[in-house]
């Protein structure tokens, strides 16, 4: 459990996203699958369990449809660029502020405009490449078949 949330046969913990619009070409994926521990933020301990789940076909083929399915939904770049310029939109007007105005814990955090337009740009940006290469990962990582697109319309 986790802030007092509690749902679910396995009750797993998300935080500290800060590597989730970092490099567009890191193997964010192998590196999860990897038996020793690649990087600081994925130690051996924390990777087990998608590991082990990993080792299993249905499990993996599973994982495989449900990362595809969100990738074109939840992650698509309309749906992720939509919501960068709504979060921009809503905290474009906060940012001209003097350091005088913000509690002392934030004094240090302001940073001018222009830098931080330059941030939301790098998110936009982000969201454009990140697609392509995150297929490419999971087919070389997973699968090694390919990828198929199938559109559906409705007459």
């Amino acid at each position: 459990m986790y802030l007092g949330i509690c749902f679910g046969k396995f009750r797993m913990i998300l935080y500290d996203t800060d590597l989730s619009f970092g490099s567009v070409n890191k193997d964010y994926l192998a590196k999860c699958l990897s038996p020793k521990q690649t990087n600081w933020y994925n130690n051996t301990w924390s990777t087990v369990y998608f590991r082990k789940l990993m080792e299993h076909p249905d499990f993996k083929a599973d994982f495989i449809n449900q990362y595809a399915h969100i990738m074109n939904t939840a992650l698509h770049t309309d749906t992720i660029i939509a919501a960068v310029d709504h979060f921009e939109a809503f905290y474009k007007n906060e940012l001209p502020r003097s350091k005088s105005e913000l509690p002392k814990h934030f004094r240090n955090v302001p940073i001018p405009m222009n830098k931080w337009l330059k941030k939301v740009d790098h998110f936009r940006s982000f969201a454009q490449k990140r697609p392509a290469i995150a297929r490419d990962e999971i087919t070389r990582t997973l699968s090694n078949s390919g990828t198929f697109y199938l559109k559906i319309q409705n007459r």
